[in-house]
């Protein structure tokens, strides 16, 4: 057998092996997980055949390397909270067979109820994939995940997964023109959610509050085309992530902004906040580089994100190595104060916890943190749903996630777009909805609709 097999190939040998009794190493806790090296592959044309939910697909800030992962070998419950996800994932960790990754994420916030049009998303999930292809730099791997007692459904699937393959569908015209179709909040509702969030930190209930924005657009003719717009593209210092977890909905995004990485007992996370566009000539770029360092409202906002991301951190931590003064982070459109913190973690710290310490930011929350979730969906007209959540995945002792901004939800012909803006005593409306229009801009350009 060659070292490179065609994707064809390889399910096809794994739909054998998986059939044949006895012909599968053992697992203690039942997960039996298989590999086949594969011949360079594309992973977008690969997404779009799947023909089983949910589908995963993640690329690594640094675009070491991407997955796409379908179907389920092990899933969350429906209607999982974030407190019986911790423990069904306490339990699958036991139990996963070296590299085997968990994927999936959390709503903003469960103290809002769902509205149908996330309907689709619980409060939290995540699964383990039947199948993953992995790319690891020039490195392709298929792995198939299943239990012993769904050997026949696990095999089933990778046939029918092989007969797709073999009759790709042709490549997609052009992606579809977008037309806007409604802004919540319009410009007039945001004057006065920013005059009520200034009248509540005046007040003393708030410091800060992240206040956001939701886009529809609609546009005709098919998905596909966009999906594979949105994942070919290849811009610089961002996660990209897709779940769809029933057909006709999905969650996609390029964000910037990790909310942690975590190696064993070390931890990496960041104070990622203000903003200003990136300038279209060195000179302009360095301008408004030096107009955001000096900028006392946007150093003001990251010192809260900054100083609440230490102190949330020091009763989990040994040491925290931190600069000692802020930097910007440059990406393809925009520009953002960032300071990295590494973090020795102590005792048994394990990923809930961490997710529960950490999200939500300031930087997407506000402070303190208890009144700015009670107050988000007080002023704010739309439900976030996932958007601002984290995503990313888990494993035996390595996790990430990334915090979904930038992000947009997909429904059927129409494509909502979510972007947020920091709101302190001394923002301004007009110059905070220029933000929002820079940061929508950003999203549709990495989705390559701009």
């Amino acid at each position: 057998m060659p070292a490179f097999l065609s994707i064809e190939a390889a399910l096809t040998a794994l739909a054998a092996q998986v059939a044949s009794p006895g012909k599968s190493p053992g697992n203690p806790a039942g997960i039996i997980r298989l590999s086949r090296r594969l011949e360079k592959q594309d992973l977008v044309q690969w997404l779009l055949i799947q023909p089983a939910r949910p589908v995963f697909y993640w690329r690594d800030r640094e675009g070491n390397w991407e997955s796409v992962s379908s179907g389920a070998a092990w899933q969350t419950g429906p209607g999982a909270s974030l407190a019986s996800v911790a423990a069904e994932i306490s339990r699958a960790k036991q139990g996963l067979p070296p590299g085997a990754r968990l994927y999936g994420g959390l709503r903003f916030s469960s103290s809002r109820h769902s509205t149908p049009d996330w309907n689709a998303f619980p409060d939290a999930y995540f699964f383990l994939p039947r199948v993953e292809l992995l790319r690891q730099g020039e490195d392709y791997r298929l792995h198939v995940h299943y239990q012993p007692c769904y050997a026949r459904q696990a095999a089933d699937f990778l046939r029918e997964l092989a007969g797709r393959v073999a009759a790709l569908l042709p490549e997609t015209g052009p992606p579809p023109e977008l037309e806007l179709e409604g802004r919540t909040p319009g410009k007039a509702e945001w004057s006065k959610q920013v005059e009520r969030v200034q009248e509540k930190i005046a007040g003393g209930e708030l410091r800060k509050l992240v206040l956001a924005r939701c886009n529809s657009y609609r546009f005709s003719g098919e998905t596909r085309p966009l999906l594979r717009q949105f994942l070919g593209q290849n811009t610089s210092a961002h996660y990209r992530f897709l779940l769809q977890t029933e057909p006709g909905s999905i969650f996609l995004g390029a964000t910037p902004e990790r909310l942690f990485q975590r190696d064993g007992d070390v931890l990496f996370t960041e104070a990622v906040a203000g903003t200003r566009p990136r300038g279209d000539q060195p000179a302009g770029d360095r301008a408004l580089e030096a107009e955001l360092l000096q900028s006392e409202k946007d150093v003001h906002e990251h010192a809260l994100v900054w100083k609440w991301l230490r102190e949330s951190l020091i009763p989990l931590s040994s040491t925290i190595e931190e600069p000692a003064r802020p930097t910007v982070l440059k990406l393809d459109n925009l520009q953002h104060l960032y300071a990295p913190l590494k973090v020795q973690l102590q005792g048994a710290v394990d990923d809930i916890r961490l997710l529960r310490a950490l999200h939500p930011t300031p930087a997407v929350g506000g402070m303190p943190r208890s009144a700015a979730l009670q107050a988000i969906p007080e002023i704010e007209i739309f439900d976030r749903g996932w958007y601002a959540g984290p995503i990313g995945w888990i494993a035996a002792t390595r996790s990430e996630f990334a915090v979904a901004i930038r992000s947009a939800l997909l429904r059927e012909r129409k494509l909502f777009v979510f972007t947020g803006a920091g709101i302190v005593g001394d923002s301004r409306a007009e110059k905070e909805w220029q933000e929002l229009n820079h940061k929508e801009n950003s999203v549709l350009t990495v989705f390559g609709l701009r």
